[in-house]
């Protein structure tokens, strides 16, 4: 099975590409930069690399959020415009779960949080399943930080901007700060919880953007 997933919800972006659930090969950026320019030229770069077409492919992933609105509708509306053009289904992934992927061991939780600006965090507690998958043990939600370090266990892996953003809030001995390159969210990461849950696979039209809070637009419109 070929699986090709993207992630582009943050400032950070890429697109990996699986076959019999292995990385053949992936595209990561973490320069800050309109992602219309970028993920459907990285998409194509990288099958070209690893001398696939579309319709080879057999199941796309996608990471809807949450992370920036207009960087996640871009990642949305490209796995969209590729599966309807090729009738193939997504699986939609947690942004959020994505970025915990890497980290996610038996014995120490994984806190995941991305700067939401207006002085909030979005964030979730992961452990994992028992296919090592990440499975949110505090909901994914936009948070204070103050209010969300008081709820975190005292022993626990930190990853995200989030962290970089409110790390006098979050950092203490006895909680560890994953490396730098794993501050964002990859699209193998994407790719591997989509492998491990290909029967959450939808069609494109129910393919749904994962915000966890209004704009600042729909906020300003209600008041």
């Amino acid at each position: 099975m070929k699986l090709l997933a993207i992630e582009a919800a943050t400032s950070s972006g890429g697109a990996a590409l699986f076959s019999d659930g292995v990385l053949s090969g992936e595209r990561q950026w973490l320069e800050r930069g309109p992602q219309t320019a970028r993920l459907l030229p990285a998409v194509l770069d990288l099958l070209s690399e690893c001398g696939t077409s579309f319709d080879e492919l057999d199941l796309l992933a996608c990471g809807t959020g949450p992370g920036r609105f207009t960087s996640i509708r871009v990642a949305v509306s490209t796995a969209q415009g590729i599966a309807l053009a090729h009738d193939l289904k997504v699986v939609p992934v947690s942004t959020l779960a994505a970025l915990a992927q890497p980290l996610v061991e038996r014995e120490t939780p994984v806190l995941a949080a991305l700067d939401a600006r207006r002085g909030q965090v979005y964030a979730a507690v992961y452990e994992p399943d028992e296919l090592g998958m990440p499975v949110a043990t505090i909901a994914e939600k936009a948070y204070d930080p103050a209010a969300l370090a008081r709820m975190i266990p005292r022993r626990i892996r930190l990853t995200g901007d989030g962290i970089d953003a409110y790390s006098d809030t979050f950092e203490t001995p006895d909680r560890i700060r994953a490396a730098e390159n794993l501050w964002y969210p990859q699209a193998a990461g994407v790719g591997r919880i989509a492998l491990g849950r290909p029967y959450q696979a939808v069609d494109p039209a129910r393919l749904i953007p994962r915000y966890l809070r209004p704009s600042a637009a729909e906020v300003n419109r209600e008041t």
